[in-house]
């Protein structure tokens, strides 16, 4: 709710003076796409949206008063108030990293170089920078852990890129954001360049594209190498609604093609919803292991089972204690919230579960808990 009534003010912040209704389009266009529910509701990206508006929103006020005369504007609390949200929104998810990159373009784009002596950069730097000590200070404690995770399993293999993997890429995106937000926000950016071109960063309009662009970017570099995740992109489809709101006001009544185009999302949206609203409701049976949510459903069953013979295994003279072991560090995160104990998995890399729960080895024991579907459990990662 907090960030449809965000994104509502940021399009009445862009479009001051265009149809009041554009803003009800904006929240519908959100609604429309399926990843901004379901499991992001229970993810780091459901405190980063409204954050991440308010980052906009107070970038917005902050670009005004470069560009004004008045003494005093920005104001210092202006400023302060831009290193809280960049901090919380730090606390909320890494890939935040963007927004920060963007603030400082918005900033040079607005007065140049002079943006490094502007005391109130570094008043929200400071701000921004305590609020998220203590994911630096773990960090730092614990050799970079996260930074290498994510880049290690971004980027370790580079020669993996492919447009192979970007068409797949592309078809999820379809998929998850509806074909309205992904044809019609790359068609509303386009029309924007051919408007403007060199002015495009201009005004209110060229502070979201400044927004969209770095996450579009990142989110195409690792959509290349077939590993991007559907919500990676979120923030910059969300900071492309408003102007693909615009876009359809001002393109409704000039050919069929915004019109098909909108139906066809509608009417994905529609099937979807219902289609998710079935797996929760007892409408529909579906034969054992073919529930098409299966990824995230059994777990539960298979945590109780897998306690309940781990305390009936005989004492075979080990010296460590049995545990519960899983394929990888996303399953055994599964097994672990119902089993309310620490999971082992069989994969050696830099993941979450094993900077918590260590390294399994040839001494390792217990129960293995392994998806009747999958390929054979790979013994040899526990060598």
């Amino acid at each position: 709710v907090t960030a449809q009534y965000l994104l509502a003010s940021l399009v009445r912040r862009v479009y001051p003076a265009d149809s009041r209704w554009l803003a009800v389009v904006a929240v519908l266009l959100l609604q429309g796409a399926l990843v901004f529910h379901g499991s992001m509701t229970l993810s780091p990206d459901a405190p980063l949206l409204p954050v991440a508006l308010c980052v906009v929103l107070a970038t917005l006020r902050i670009a005004d008063g470069l560009e004004s005369e008045e003494i005093g504007r920005p104001s210092n609390a202006d400023w302060l108030w831009l290193g809280v949200w960049i901090g919380l929104a730090g606390l909320s998810k890494y890939t935040s990293v963007t927004l920060a990159l963007s603030v400082v373009l918005v900033g040079l784009v607005r007065c140049g170089w002079r943006l490094f002596v502007q005391p109130g950069l570094w008043l929200s730097a400071g701000i921004a920078l305590c609020l998220i000590l203590p994911v630096l200070w773990w960090n730092w404690s614990n050799d970079w852990a996260t930074v290498r995770f994510h880049t290690d399993y971004q980027f370790e293999d580079i020669e993996r890129w492919s447009p192979t993997g970007f068409l797949e890429s592309t078809a999820g995106q379809l998929l998850y954001y509806s074909p309205l937000v992904i044809i019609g926000g790359v068609a509303a950016l386009a029309g924007l360049w051919r408007r403007r071109r060199r002015a495009i960063f201009d005004g209110a309009e060229g502070v979201l594209v400044l927004f969209v662009l770095p996450v579009l970017a990142l989110y195409l570099l690792t959509a290349l190498e077939s590993r991007a995740s559907p919500h990676w992109s979120m923030l910059g489809w969300l900071f492309l609604i408003p102007m693909l709101a615009a876009w359809l006001f001002e393109h409704w009544h000039g050919g069929r093609f915004v019109r098909w185009l909108t139906g066809i999302s509608a009417a994905m949206s529609i099937v979807i919803y219902l289609g998710l609203l079935m797996l929760v409701l007892p409408a529909g049976q579906w034969p054992d292991y073919r529930h098409p949510a299966r990824l995230v459903l059994g777990w539960e069953a298979a945590a109780d089972r897998g306690r309940l013979l781990l305390s009936s295994l005989p004492d075979r003279g080990f010296t460590s204690e049995s545990v519960l072991l899983a394929r990888n560090w996303h399953h055994a995160g599964l097994i672990e919230w119902y089993a309310d104990q620490p999971v082992q998995n069989l994969f050696h890399d830099l993941n979450p579960v094993n900077l918590r729960t260590g390294l399994s080895d040839r001494e390792t024991w217990g129960v293995l808990i392994y998806p009747w579907d999958s390929e054979t459990p790979r013994m040899e990662n526990m060598a």
